[in-house]
């Protein structure tokens, strides 16, 4: 996806691009007074682009990541690069200042953490902060 919204810049006449995608998902546990009060769930997605024309640059982001999102995304990065002012210090580093053996690391994160368990941990938390002398719940 990312090498074609690339290609879909350069096509539009950038001289270089970058771009990066990013996933999350998260959940959001809240209690009040011992008690369960609300459980949230999220999800989100979006990418970044950045263009350059020359010397100028551009960067958009987005969440739709349909074919057609993505066009309109390179379309109007593009298009933002042509018309801003000139920056003698923009661009990409040169590839041979560019890491070229990256360490095998996990980005990947511990995984599902079981709601009770969430849940347990946010019960534990309000407890322990009850517990400082003048920390109490309003409303």
């Amino acid at each position: 996806m990312l090498s074609s919204l690339i290609d879909r810049c350069l096509k539009e006449g950038a001289s270089a691009v970058d771009c990066r995608l990013g996933v999350s998902e998260g959940v959001n546990v809240d209690v009040r007074e011992g008690k369960l009060e609300n459980i949230e769930r999220s999800e989100a997605q979006g990418v970044s682009l950045r263009v350059f024309y020359g010397q100028r640059q551009a960067h958009v982001s987005g969440s739709d990541l349909s074919d057609d999102g993505l066009s309109a995304l390179a379309e109007r990065c593009v298009a933002m690069a042509r018309v801003v002012p000139e920056d003698k210090f923009c661009g990409l580093p040169d590839a041979s200042l560019l890491a070229t053996d990256m360490p095998d690391i996990d980005t990947t994160g511990d995984g599902e953490i079981p709601l009770e368990q969430i849940e347990r941990d946010a019960l534990e938390a309000e407890a322990a902060a009850l517990a400082v002398a003048g920390v109490k719940t309003v409303g």
